[in-house]
């Protein structure tokens, strides 16, 4: 495989894809749309559910439908915090 530079989204994005994610839900014209962008080439091959939410109460039903209950959200480089979904 031929080395190529790719910008940190695209990362985050192909890391995802080799872990294995199999839902992706996320909200347009924000900085990490690119992530959603990018994963949405892929999703054909790789049977990735893609939704652009345009609200967070439609990302929040998107994980719900998906029979997830709880998520952890990055509030920046040291600190996350914990979301119960199904309250």
């Amino acid at each position: 495989m031929a080395k190529q530079m790719i910008m940190g989204n695209q990362a985050i994005a192909l890391g995802a894809l080799k872990a294995g994610v199999n839902l992706v839900a996320g909200y347009p014209g924000t900085p990490s749309s690119e992530i959603i962008e990018f994963i949405s080439k892929y999703k054909n091959k790789t049977g990735t559910y893609v939704e652009k939410a345009n609200s967070c109460a439609m990302c929040k039903r998107v994980l719900i439908n998906a029979g997830i209950k709880e998520i952890y959200v990055r509030d920046n480089k040291d600190e996350y915090h914990y979301i119960d979904i199904q309250k």
